[in-house]
């Protein structure tokens, strides 16, 4: 069983990943399929850490599917934790404690002052391509689809949230593979064969 410590640590390296994969911004999603891999721990651990954090009000629960905001009082407990790294914030130890062993795509910063870091993993254009293909796919079968009223609801958010960033000049990753997931599990909740047949057809972006 995980000591205090080592569960405080990790929530640090928690949110450290999750400030990294927002760029600190409330209105960017990130996912547990994100963070679990990048602080090296799997989704069920990541998903207990994220509870505790919700419970705690740093982060919140954004969409089905493990999606995660962070929330402004999360943002100001990671600005405070990093303009003094020594003194640990009301919810998290010191900044300085953080000992990585595992994190991959992302990055630390520590006894530093007032500065910024941001992660960006490039869009190919092939990717772009691919899930531009798949979304009118995913359109075109629509009806066939045999969601609830919520679900397909649920569903045409993603797809607005996915048609935004293909519109952007520098689309993130990140937005798109949470919007992705959670169209993903929509997708596979329906018993329909069309679902099924999208699911197979998923591009590599969301595999």
């Amino acid at each position: 069983m995980a000591t205090v410590a080592e569960r405080d640590r990790r929530r640090l390296e928690f949110m450290k990943a999750v400030v990294d994969s927002t760029q600190g911004d409330r209105f960017n999603f990130t996912s547990l399929d994100a963070i679990a891999p990048a602080i090296g721990v799997s989704k069920e651990e990541a998903g207990s850490i994220a509870q505790y954090l919700v419970d705690q009000g740093l982060i919140e629960w954004a969409a089905f599917g493990g999606i995660i905001a962070i929330t402004h009082l999360g943002i100001r407990e990671m600005e405070q934790a990093e303009r003094e790294p020594e003194i640990p914030t009301r919810y998290l130890p010191p900044f300085n404690v953080i000992h990585i062993e595992h994190m991959t795509n992302s990055m630390v910063q520590q006894g530093t002052n007032q500065s910024v870091q941001y992660l960006s993993q490039p869009v190919l254009a092939a990717e772009t391509s691919d899930l531009a293909g798949f979304l009118r796919g995913v359109r075109l079968r629509k009806a066939d689809l045999g969601l609830a009223a919520e679900a397909e609801a649920d569903l045409d958010a993603q797809l607005a949230t996915l048609d935004a960033q293909m519109k952007s000049p520098r689309p993130k990753r990140v937005v798109l593979t949470a919007a992705g997931g959670v169209l993903v599990e929509i997708l596979k909740s329906a018993s329909s064969a069309a679902a099924g047949e999208l699911v197979k057809q998923l591009p590599a972006i969301l595999r």
